[in-house]
């Protein structure tokens, strides 16, 4: 990706649109992608994510079993209603 964006940094490709379309198309891989079936699945989602991420300059910080028993859990319900 590093080529990618360095050839999108100059100016005389401004205007190429296969690159543009391949510096989308690199964007969308490399994005989080949520199969939710409710806004509160997503929410949800996202909340652990970033529990998981930790700090902006902290190491990530991974769930211990029953933490990620609970996120699971907490899926469900959201996407069953409960």
């Amino acid at each position: 990706m590093t080529d990618l964006v360095s050839r999108l940094r100059d100016p005389s490709h401004c205007n190429d649109f296969y690159l543009q379309r391949q510096a989308a198309n690199e964007i969308e891989r490399l994005s989080a992608k949520f199969d939710a079936m409710s806004p509160e699945q997503e929410r949800l989602a996202i909340e652990f994510c970033m529990e998981i991420a930790g700090q902006k300059g902290e190491k990530p910080n991974p769930p211990d079993p029953v933490r990620l028993l609970e996120m699971a859990e907490a899926l469900y319900r959201a996407e069953v209603g409960r």
